[in-house]
């Protein structure tokens, strides 16, 4: 059963794209085109069908990290199931698993609101994100092929393209953090892998206020060029020494945007 949805369709969550058109957005299959949510949230592996729960799931998760559901706004399972046209059941479910990925918060006499932006629940995630990149960034630099170095090239040359269009700055910044989704999932560790799309989808709030400007997406877009070149040159220690301070570059000015009100 599909569901009609006012901002998403499910069916075009694996829709065919165009070959001229955003290549390697999906890491499993370079031709399927998953929404940044439903990407993360089955791990990039989207199920040709998905279940009720997950279609609402995935639309309602769109809304949250795209902020057209800001931070603390109450998500109603009423209005939703109305909107969704199906019962309250699988609109509960779907909400239990955004609870689960951090998107949601839920208190019985309160209701579900969307998780809230702070300094600390940011550090905390990016903290976790680090640890994990200790591990995943040396091990993908020692098993990597062509291929996957062709990937990567293939990311960045689309990047380029979005990097001047403030409109499109929420899809260069999603597409920069696919690489490093890429670069953990050719690692080795489905477990790393997983934690890492988890943990994505509750930073990619984050992460878009760190590029709302030109010279900010650019910067990014520099230090991608430089890390696939030492990545090739199978540098492991500089790999990740050059990830870690990106990551400082972003992260401050995540934690201006979050003091400074957004």
């Amino acid at each position: 059963m599909y569901i009609s949805m006012q901002m998403r369709s499910p069916s075009s969550l694996t829709a065919q794209v165009a070959p001229d058109e955003a290549l390697e957005r999906f890491v499993s299959s370079p031709r399927l085109l998953a929404q940044p949510a439903a990407f993360r949230l089955f791990y990039a592996a989207v199920p040709p069908t998905l279940t009720v729960r997950d279609q609402v799931a995935s639309v309602v998760a769109e809304r949250i990290v795209e902020q057209q559901l800001a931070p603390g706004t109450r998500v109603r399972e009423q209005l939703l199931a109305h909107e969704f046209g199906v019962s309250k059941a699988p609109v509960s479910e779907a909400l239990m698993l955004l609870e689960h990925f951090g998107l949601v918060e839920s208190s019985a006499r309160r209701g579900v609101f969307v998780s809230k932006i702070s300094v600390a629940d940011f550090e905390d995630l990016v903290d976790y994100r680090s640890t994990l990149a200790r591990t995943f960034v040396p091990r993908f630099v020692e098993k990597q092929t062509q291929s996957d170095q062709d990937v990567l090239l293939r990311y960045i040359a689309q990047m380029s393209k979005l990097v001047a269009n403030d409109a499109k700055a929420f899809e260069f910044i999603e597409l920069s953090d696919r690489c490093v989704l890429f670069i953990a999932m050719q690692a080795g560790s489905r477990r790393i892998a997983q934690a890492m799309c988890s943990i994505s989808l509750q930073l990619l709030r984050y992460f878009a206020m760190a590029a709302r400007t030109e010279s900010q997406r650019r910067l990014f877009l520099n230090r991608w060029q430089e890390a696939s070149k030492l990545m090739a040159a199978g540098n492991a220690a500089q790999a990740f020494a050059h990830f870690e301070q990106t990551a400082q570059i972003r992260d401050t000015d995540v934690r201006n945007a979050i003091q400074g009100g957004q």
